[in-house]
C-alpha cells in the first residue's frame, strides 16, 4: 500500500513537470496575435530627420540626438527637472480592422530619479485608447514600460487589445520624474489580429494545467496530514488569486484599500479622474460618498496611488507572505524538508505558468523569485522553530533527569 502511494506521488510529479514544460514551450513559440499590417511608425529608429514629423511635443526636454539611441545610434532623449518634463506622443486615428496594437520600444534611464508617492511620475511608455469626447480609458492596462531606477538598454513589448466605443489611441513616451534622463529608440506600433486558434490553444493549456494540479493534489492528499487542511487552503487561495483576471483583482484591491482607510466611503475605481497637464490622469475620486468630507480632508492613499503603488505592494507582499505560510505549514505537515522544497519549487513555477493563460496576467520571473524567497523564509522559519523547540526540550529533560537523580 505504501509503495503504491509513493509510486502515485512520483507519477504525479513527473506528469506535473511534463505539463509545465509543455505549456512553457508552447507559449515560448506561440503568440495569440498576428500582424494586421505594417508598422504605423515610419522611422522608429529616428535615423532620418523626417522621423520627427509623426511625433508631437518636441522641445528642449524632448530631443532627437545622435548617440542617444541603442548602440550609440540616433535616438530620443527625454529630460526632466522639477516642473519641466519631456513628453512625446503620436496619435492613432484609425482603429478599424484590427483587434489590438503591439507597442515595442527600447529604453534606458540614467541620473538621479526621485520617485514620489503618485507612482506614475516616472520615465515610462504608455498606450491608451480615447473616447469620442477625448477621454482616455485608464481602467485598462496602458503601460508597456515604467522605469523607477537607472537601467541599461532593454526591449519592452506589450499588447493592447482595442477597447469598445473608442475612436483613437495615443502612444506617449514620457519622463515625468522630477529628475533623470530617459533614452528611447527602436519604437514600433503594429496593428494585430487575434488568431482563430487562440481560444482552443488557451483552453487546452488551461485544462492540461488543471489536470496536472488535480492529479498532484489527489496523489499527495495533503489534507490527511497534520495541519494539512490549512496547507490545502493556502495552496488553493494562491491558485485562485493567480486565476483571477488582472483587472478584476486590481479593482478588488482598490475597493478593499479604500474601505479600510475610510469605511464610510465607497470608492468605485471605474470612475476615472480628469486629465492633468502632463497627459495623464490625476487620482480617482469617490463615486459615492455617504457623508460629505470636510474641505481640508486629504485624499485616500488608495486613490493617490491608483493603478500603481498599492497594487504593486499588495502583489509583492501577498506573494511573499502566502508562500512563506505555505512553506512553513508544509514543512510542519511533512517533516521532510528536501521533498517539501522540491514540491514548493514546482508549485511556484506552476502558479506563474497558470498566469500565462489568464486575461490581463502574465508569467513573471521576478514574481517567481519572490515566491522562492517566501518558500525559503517559510522553511527557515520552520527549521528555526523546530531547533528552538528541540533545544528547550533538551534543557527540560536535563533538568528533570537531574532532579530525579537527586531525589534518589
Amino acid at each position: 500500500m505504501f509503495a503504491a502511494v509513493e509510486i502515485r506521488k512520483k507519477n504525479a510529479g513527473i506528469f506535473a513537470l511534463a505539463a509545465l514544460a509543455g505549456i512553457l514551450i508552447l507559449f515560448a513559440f506561440y503568440s495569440p496575435w498576428k500582424s494586421a499590417g505594417g508598422d504605423l511608425i515610419s522611422d522608429g529608429s529616428f535615423e532620418t530627420a523626417e522621423s520627427t514629423e509623426q511625433w508631437t511635443g518636441w522641445s528642449e526636454r524632448a530631443e532627437r540626438l545622435a548617440g542617444a539611441g541603442y548602440k550609440n545610434s540616433t535616438g530620443i532623449k527625454l529630460t526632466a527637472s522639477p516642473g519641466k518634463r519631456g513628453d512625446l506622443y503620436i496619435t492613432v486615428t484609425n482603429l478599424a480592422g484590427c483587434d489590438a496594437f503591439i507597442a515595442i520600444a527600447r529604453a534606458r534611464t540614467e541620473g538621479e530619479m526621485i520617485i514620489d508617492d503618485s507612482g506614475w511620475r516616472l520615465p515610462r511608455g504608455i498606450f491608451f485608447y480615447r473616447t469620442a469626447a477625448g477621454r482616455g480609458i485608464w481602467s485598462e492596462n496602458h503601460t508597456f514600460f515604467r522605469l523607477d531606477k537607472p537601467v541599461r538598454w532593454k526591449k519592452y513589448s506589450e499588447v493592447f487589445p482595442v477597447v469598445r466605443d473608442t475612436v483613437d489611441a495615443r502612444l506617449h513616451l514620457q519622463n515625468l520624474a522630477p529628475g533623470g534622463v530617459l533614452y528611447v529608440d527602436d519604437v514600433s506600433l503594429i496593428p494585430a489580429h487575434r488568431r482563430t486558434s487562440a481560444t482552443p490553444v488557451f483552453t487546452g493549456a488551461l485544462l492540461l494545467w488543471a489536470a496536472a494540479f488535480i492529479y498532484a493534489l489527489r496523489a499527495c492528499a495533503p489534507w490527511k496530514k497534520r495541519g494539512g487542511m490549512l496547507m490545502t487552503a493556502i495552496a488553493l487561495l494562491i491558485v485562485l488569486g493567480s486565476a483571477v483576471p488582472g483587472r478584476v483583482l486590481d479593482r478588488g484591491i482598490h475597493v478593499v484599500a479604500s474601505f479600510v482607510q475610510h469605511p464610510a466611503e465607497v470608492v468605485t475605481p471605474a470612475k476615472m479622474p480628469s486629465k492633468d497637464a502632463h497627459g495623464d490622469r490625476a487620482s480617482p475620486a469617490a463615486s459615492a460618498v455617504l457623508k460629505p468630507p470636510p474641505p481640508e480632508k486629504t485624499p485616500l492613499k488608495s486613490q493617490t496611488l491608483y493603478g500603481n503603488r498599492i497594487v504593486g505592494t499588495v502583489h509583492l507582499h501577498g506573494h511573499f507572505i502566502l508562500f512563506t505560510l505555505l512553506a512553513a505549514v508544509s514543512a510542519f505537515s511533512w517533516r521532510t524538508l528536501l521533498p517539501v522544497a522540491g514540491g514548493l519549487l514546482i508549485f511556484s513555477a506552476a502558479v506563474e505558468t497558470l498566469q500565462l493563460m489568464i486575461p490581463d496576467r502574465g508569467a513573471s520571473l521576478s514574481d517567481f523569485w519572490i515566491n522562492i524567497a517566501g518558500c525559503s523564509a517559510g522553511l527557515i522559519l520552520y527549521t528555526g522553530a523546530l531547533l528552538t523547540y528541540l533545544f528547550i526540550r533538551s534543557i527540560f529533560r536535563a533538568v528533570n533527569f537531574s532532579r530525579a537523580k537527586i531525589a534518589k
